[in-house]
């Protein structure tokens, strides 16, 4: 099937930059993603999806946000929005042995912090680390990852589903 045939029927909820959507009923989410990360996390007995769009890996105001529990930028940080996903899981009494997650995005476009043991610390990579560390944390495995280069992604995600249709821009 293609996305075509795997959308036709609905109209696409497009993710922007910092936006996170959960849902239980049937939708397509579409996304495009540079040095940023999607997460998607699927429960298929519950027909339950979550995608979100992460900027950057982990929030400097963090001991801020602890006292602010109403902080209105988590969505943009890796670390925060992993963390508000499986909250939700929990919240729903879902095994997380029973959660496909799918990492995408990272691709190098931005330097970061420069020079790193002879390594450049791209936004990209740093995601796509911090994502990977906090799910195995949680003890959340990555069925499929699809991360780093030098392009970026659109995905359509299927939240009843939870298939990702995958297109490459540009070229590598």
């Amino acid at each position: 099937m293609n996305i075509e045939q795997a959308i036709s029927g609905f109209t696409p909820a497009i993710l922007k930059p910092g936006e996170i959507l959960s849902s239980g009923k049937p939708s397509v989410v579409t996304t495009v993603l540079g040095s940023c990360v999607s997460v998607t996390m699927h429960h298929t007995a519950s027909v339950f999806g979550a995608i979100c769009h992460c900027m950057l890996p982990k929030c400097a105001e963090r001991k801020k946000c602890v006292k602010e529990p109403e902080c209105r930028e988590w969505p943009k940080y890796v670390e925060c929005t992993i963390r508000h996903m499986i909250k939700k899981l929990d919240e729903l009494n879902i095994l997380r042995s029973e959660v496909v997650v799918k990492l995408f995005g990272g691709a190098e476009m931005l330097d970061r912090t420069g020079p790193n043991n002879g390594h450049t610390k791209t936004v990209g990579a740093e995601n796509v680390r911090v994502a990977k560390k906090i799910l195995a944390k949680e003890g959340l495995g990555i069925a499929v990852a699809d991360t780093g280069g030098i392009i970026g992604r659109k995905i359509f995600f299927l939240t009843h589903t939870g298939e990702i249709y995958l297109k490459r821009l540009g070229n590598e």
